[in-house]
């Protein structure tokens, strides 16, 4: 966000307290009054080999949501070849750990644990994450950006108690990107912090660097890995992180992707681009293409959703992540039938949506048929071919002339 000229992130406690009750919203960094003893504690870790240590990780984290005087805490854990967390169960017991916390003092806690296998959007870099927000507020965005704030989102809004099921927070949040006013919050927030809202109403105004640069594809196929954290270091390498604390950040450059996991590349198509201010090193160029892995084989392409939800209490798989692990072993012996039985009977709304995506994929994709029985009746304008029983009975039988994708059913 510093990438917004005079854009402030230190904002005196008074201030943003003032603001959260004015406007609804702040993001400010911390604060030297804010949790000191987290700093030095910090330093410890660094010298003694605990940096790691999930205990000292959870407090260093929940310190600072406490201070700020939260009610109710909602964390996102990561984990992956991007992440702090590279495995499920070390990001579980983070994300416990910290609910127990939170529990203890009796706040409302609650984590969602992601897969950071890619990285999220398709911006890495100040400026270009900044712009890449600026989209998602206008209903531009990346599916897998925008899909997770509106999770998260969902979550929030029931938390707070405005609203008593996710499904209607859910389209509350698509109705304000839909009519601007999400885009309008964010304008509000900047000014309150003293940044130049023009860069928010024409993004074109953030600085370009002086090189701009396609990589393209060796080979043809499809991404079946990409590995975040080089790229992250590719992007703080051209100027856009801090190798030491006494470096300047570059808020202009940094990557764009074109090609995420389960895309199909041809020789020759554009990776991704690059933002930089001198000539590309060959040194990044390999490193770029390392961090690609382009195989034969169809890859399918999954947004990045929730693996796991947490509450106050213990840990729950969650609905959506049973229902791709049952899609996943129904494929293992590539069958030429598939029977799904009520696939979405006990999920929520957008988690219903997704399954019904993959669903839908795999047809498209591998050419399963797919026998899926329902008493959504919404469900049936996805299908080629409905019949509708009754008692047992056939009671309509015909073939689907005007098909509906799955993203776009509505119940």
């Amino acid at each position: 966000l510093e990438s917004i000229p005079s854009f402030n992130i230190y904002v005196s406690e008074e201030d943003f307290i003032k603001q959260v009750n004015d406007i609804g919203l702040a993001i400010i960094g911390q604060s030297a009054t804010l949790v000191p003893a987290d700093k030095k504690i910090y330093a410890l870790r660094d010298v003694t080999g605990t940096v790691s240590c999930i205990p000292l990780i959870a407090s260093s984290i929940m310190s600072k949501k406490l201070a700020s005087g939260a009610d109710t805490i909602l964390l996102d854990v990561k984990y992956g070849n991007g992440a702090f967390m590279q495995t499920l169960e070390d990001a579980k017991k983070l994300a416990q750990t910290m609910i127990d916390i939170g529990k203890h003092c009796h706040k409302d806690t609650r984590a969602t644990i992601s897969s950071m296998s890619q990285p999220l959007g398709k911006a890495i870099g100040n400026s270009l994450e900044v712009i890449e927000a600026i989209e998602t507020l206008k209903g531009n965005g990346p599916q897998d950006l925008e899909e997770l704030c509106l999770k998260a989102g969902s979550t929030m809004l029931v938390q707070a108690k405005l609203y008593q099921d996710e499904k209607e927070a859910y389209k509350a949040l698509q109705e304000v990107i839909s009519n601007g006013k999400a885009l309008e919050k964010l304008k509000e927030m900047v000014q309150r912090q003293g940044g130049n809202v023009s860069y928010i109403e024409n993004p074109e105004l953030f600085e370009k660097p002086s090189v701009i640069m396609e990589v393209t594809s060796k080979e043809t196929g499809y991404v079946k890995a990409l590995e975040a954290k080089n790229l992250g270091i590719v992007s703080m390498k051209l100027g856009g992180g801090r190798m030491t604390k006494d470096e300047d950040v570059d808020h202009a450059v940094g990557l764009v992707l074109n090609k995420k996991i389960g895309d199909h590349v041809e020789i020759g198509e554009t990776l991704l681009t690059v933002y930089a201010r001198n000539k590309v090193s060959q040194e990044i160029i390999e490193e770029i293409y390392q961090s690609y892995t382009i195989v034969d084989e169809f890859v399918e392409n999954f947004l990045e959703g929730y693996d796991t939800y947490l509450e106050q209490g213990g840990v729950n798989v969650s609905g959506g992540q049973k229902q791709r692990v049952a899609v996943a072993r129904a494929l293992i012996t590539h069958p030429q039938i598939i029977l799904a039985d009520e696939p979405t009977g006990a999920l929520d709304y957008h988690t219903s949506k997704d399954i019904l995506r993959l669903i839908e994929t795999v047809n498209q994709k591998y050419g399963n048929t797919i026998v899926m029985v329902t008493h959504n009746d919404a469900i049936k304008d996805m299908a080629d071919r409905v019949v509708k029983l009754r008692d047992g009975m056939s009671r309509k039988n015909y073939t689907n002339e005007q098909k509906v994708p799955a993203m776009e059913l509505e119940w």
